[in-house]
């Protein structure tokens, strides 16, 4: 498969505090991955009916909008890229990203990792209601592959390259059940 490029696809309000649990790895300090796993969006975010085709916001005010404003501390707003490659047992093929037109990212945000994420309704037809994103296998609220598989201090993998052969190998089991796609996780260089 030819070199991909990841698209930008919008916003996400992420948990900055790690609730208690199973054993985290000690180098990580924050819980960064993509799926949904562990709690770490606010509640009930998708009542509101403001995410996108894809299950995240447009901009930060709208990902800001879906939490009460005595919360809002406790979160920060990370963006995503999704490479248009979707990872099964028998190989990864291209996909087409629905058509999502987030606010440009700011400037301030920095590239933290990379998460390959177990994303069953883009191997289906989209209905627009269903989380897009499944479960996050490196997440010690999950899986926790975290383990076993080196992790940066955002429980995110480093290499784009890693992540791909992750979701490759996670779809032949010790993960979440197949399809895989990786997303790139940004967020404010300040956090």
């Amino acid at each position: 498969m030819n070199t991909v490029h990841p698209v930008f696809i919008g916003y996400f309000p992420k948990r900055r505090a790690i609730p208690p649990g199973p054993w985290i790895p000690p180098q990580v300090v924050q819980i960064c991955n993509v799926g949904h796993c562990g709690g770490f969006g606010p509640a009930d975010w998708m009542g509101g009916w403001r995410h996108n085709q894809l299950s995240v916001f447009d901009s930060e005010i709208l990902a800001w909008s879906v939490m009460p404003e005595k919360e809002r501390d406790a979160f920060e707003i990370h963006g995503y890229k999704l490479a248009p490659v979707l990872y099964l047992a028998a190989g990864p093929r291209p996909i087409e990203i629905p058509g999502v037109a987030p606010d440009p990212m700011p400037v301030e945000y920095r590239r933290i990792g990379y998460d390959p994420v177990s994303a069953p309704d883009l191997a289906s037809a989209q209905d627009g209601t269903s989380n897009i994103f499944g479960h996050s296998s490196l997440s010690p609220f999950c899986n926790g592959r975290c383990g076993d598989i080196p992790v940066n201090r955002f429980c995110l993998l480093e290499t784009e390259q890693d992540a791909i052969r992750r979701a490759q190998e996670f779809c032949n089991g010790g993960g979440e059940p197949e399809p895989y796609v990786v997303v790139e996780v940004w967020k404010r260089e300040e956090c």
